[in-house]
This record gives C-alpha cells, structure tokens and sequence, in this order.
C-alpha cells in the first residue's frame, strides 16, 4: 500500500502538493529499498533538488560497495530537477556530485575489474553524460564544472567514452558556459590529449569514436588537423562513392557528415568555401557531398552556391539542377527571394530545359532501347518535370512523322501527365496519328499545358 501511494504521489502531476509528503518519507527511517526507489521517482521538480543532491551523494558514497537502481534513477531525476536556469547551491551540489561520480567511474575503469563490475561502471558513465547531454541540450544550465570529469571519461577506449564526447560537445551550445568549457579544452594539456586521442582514432578507424570527436572539435571550431588535411580526405571519398543523400542539417551520423560540418566552420573565406564546392561538384560522387555542405553552412549560402554553380551550369545543367531542388527546401524565404538566387535559378532552368531537349531531340532521331527511355522516364517524373514537358512537346512539334522513337517519347510524355494531373489527361491520344493529326494534336495539347501552368513558347 505504500509503494502504490508513494507512486501516485510520484504520478500525480502537483509536485508542490506531493513533494512535503514524499520528502517527509524519505527523511524516515527503516523504509525498504522498493519504496524508497518509489519514492525516488517522485523527485521531479526543481523544489526537490535539495533532497535529490542529499541521496546522490549518499548512494554515491556507497557505489564501490554495492549497486543500485536507487542511483540509477537519481540520475535520470536530475534532468527535470536542474532544467532550468538558476545558479542554486543545491544545483551546483548536483552537478558536482555528477562530477565526482565520473571521476570515480574514470578511476576504476583504469583499473582491473571483472566483466560484471566493468559493465556497470560503464553502464553508470553512460547514464550520467546522457544527462549531462539532455540538461546542456535546453541551453539554460551551466555544466562547465564537469568538464573535467567528462574529459576524462571522454579520453578512455570505452563505450562510456562517446556518450562524454556528446555531453561536452552540447556543453558548448550553453551560452552561459561556453567561455569557461572552450578555455578548458583549448588549455595546452588538454588540446595535446585531444590530439592524441584523435591520432590514435584515426589510426584505428573507429569512425564512431571519430565523428564524436570531429563532432567537438567543430564545436570548438578548431582543427585537429590541417585544414588541407581535412579536405583531402572529404574530396577522397567524394572520389570513390556516393555519400548518403543529406536530410538534416544537424546530423552527424557519418564521416563526410561531420567533415563537411566541421570545413563549413573552418574555411574562413567565401573564396574557400567556393573552391571546395567546385572541387566535389567536379569529382565523380560529390553531389551528396556538395548538398550537404551547402546545408550546413551559417552564412553567405546564395553567394557561395552561384559563386560554385553559375561557371558550370552548360557542363552539367541536369546535375546541377537535381541538387538546387534538393537544397531550395533548405534556404531561408529570404535567400530564396534573393535577386541573385532568382537570376541563377533562371539561367539554371533554361539550361536545363535546352539540356533536355537536345537529348530528346537526339533520342527522336535513332533507336530508344531501355535505357533510354528509362532515362527520359526518370526526366520527365522527377522534379524537372516542368523542363521536360515543353522540351518534349517542341521536339515532338520538329519531328512529327511516324516512328518507334516518336512512340515511345510521346507515351514517356502522356504518362507523366497523366500522373502530374490525374483525370486531366486521360483523354489525350498520341499513339498511331499520321503526321498532320499528330501536329493538331500538339496544337491542342499546347492550350491545355499553358493553363496548367507549363511555361511554353
């Protein structure tokens, strides 16, 4: 009956109404272990940090001695109970006893122990940086004073090691902190921990370990590296094979993703950012790559983007344009309303279009096998589908007469329409018409495209 009334006061959703009560149960004596982690959960307010601070260091005082989901819990408590921001004694308590925690994990964890002792310890870290990652996350809690402690964690070869790097990392984005936590990690020792630590990663390929640290390092913006080291290995993989097409601008789950991230806030000049994007622009699987540093840059993007695209939009118009529709949904209403941004879509669409009708106009004059005609297939439903559609009408107007290659672009065309605007097509009929009727049949096609919106001559 106890641990049920001790779980509703936890569940109730009133923390000034029920803390007294639960407060008052855990200053007794002779409650049993299952209560008091009942009571425990009930600790979800910044009210509660006194007595929260209190538990922490009792159970960590006896952690070498014995485990505890009591302590687990406390951890997990402590993101509601220091969320918010305030410079209390009792959240400076917490913190410090989060500290002293990893300090103790960190000290073990260097030392011989038994794979079940190891586990835990681990498990314990984990627990702790998660928290420290979710409180520093809200930008409104200074957790500077654990950033020794985390480096310490983040420094071993141990899966506690990732969750560290995560929690300093975020402990940057906390305004308040930030001076302090960067003057830390730029300090002479630490920057030559830093590097090693980076050396031995890269020799090891742990690439998990690695984006973490890239992860850091571009917090700090800092390089662990030369610049043109950086680069090369960027520019080398967009050589070899096709990176993950970009989503997120935040992510950082690969590789190129954190060194893209961390060149866009190296490269200082919008002269370097131009180059590196015309370089994986001209390598054979730097699209990906060239959309997701676009992505991730702060500042200067329409001028970059045309100061890398404007020079090559006759080489490689289709290219070029399958990734500016991909990048417009991440632009700014403002950087799309840009006269700079407008001229180059402009220029980049009409290139496009005269791209497309050459490669029709060449597909109308000799045999379409599969290929093609899944090429043009592809053209004409993907998102250059206002390109395609008067290209193809105007080679269609220029070669009229009866053949397999007219066929099989007229059916491309009609099965995009009738997919583009379903109903509105299915009456269309292209298929078998002698030259004269075929040409009529374009004219009329013509008055319905142009009220659908399809910018023909």
């Amino acid at each position: 009956m106890r641990k049920l009334c001790a779980a509703a006061l936890a569940e109730c959703g009133k923390p000034a109404a029920a803390f007294p009560h639960i407060d008052r149960a855990l200053a007794a004596n002779g409650i049993s272990a299952d209560l008091r982690l009942e009571l425990v959960r009930g600790l979800n307010d910044p009210l509660a940090a006194a007595r929260l601070g209190e538990l922490l260091k009792a159970e960590i005082d006896v952690v070498e001695s014995r485990s505890s989901a009591v302590l687990d819990t406390l951890i997990s408590q402590v993101r509601s109970v220091v969320a918010v921001k305030d410079e209390s004694e009792q959240k400076t308590q917490i913190l410090s006893e989060l500290s002293r925690l990893l300090d103790l994990v960190a000290v073990k964890l260097g030392g011989e122990l038994e794979a079940p002792a190891r586990k835990r310890y681990l498990d314990l870290a984990v627990k702790t940086c998660d928290t420290l990652v979710f409180i520093a996350r809200q930008r409104l809690v200074d957790v500077s004073g654990c950033t020794d402690a985390l480096l310490n964690i983040a420094l071993t070869e141990n899966s506690a090691a990732s969750a560290a790097l995560t929690a300093l990392r975020q402990s940057l984005d906390v305004p308040s902190a930030r001076q302090s936590v960067l003057q830390k990690l730029t300090s002479e020792t630490v920057n030559a921990r830093l590097g090693a630590q980076y050396a031995r990663l890269i020799s090891n390929g742990d690439d998990a370990m690695l984006i973490k640290l890239l992860g850091l390092y571009e917090a700090m913006v800092q390089a662990p590296e030369p610049v043109e080291n950086l680069r090369k290995r960027l520019l080398d993989r967009a050589r070899s094979t096709e990176a993950v097409q970009p989503t997120n601008p935040d992510s950082r789950k690969t590789m190129r993703e954190a060194l893209r991230a961390l060149l866009a806030v190296l490269l200082q000049t919008r002269e370097d950012h131009i180059a590196l994007l015309k370089e994986l622009l001209e390598t054979d699987y730097g699209g990906n790559d060239a959309l997701g540093y676009l992505m991730v840059l702060k500042s200067d993007r329409v001028a970059i983007l045309t100061g890398a695209m404007q020079p090559m939009i006759e080489k490689k118009p289709v290219q070029l344009a399958l990734l500016v529709v991909r990048l417009d949904h991440s632009l700014t209403q403002a950087e799309r309303d840009t006269p700079e941004y407008k001229a180059f879509r402009a220029s980049l669409s009409a290139a496009v279009r005269t791209a497309i009708a050459e490669r029709i106009g060449k597909a109308l004059s000799g045999a379409i096998d599969d290929d093609l005609k899944q090429e043009l297939t592809g053209l004409a439903g993907g998102p250059l589908r206002d390109q395609f559609v008067p290209a193809a009408v105007e080679q269609l107007r220029k070669k009229p007469e009866p053949g397999d290659s007219r066929e099989v672009v007229a059916e491309v065309l009609i099965s995009n329409l009738r997919q583009a605007h379903p109903n509105k097509y299915d009456d269309l009929a292209l298929k078998g018409l002698e030259k004269d009727a075929f040409v009529k049949a374009l004219d009329d096609l013509n008055a319905r495209l142009r009220n659908d919106g399809y910018a023909l001559p």
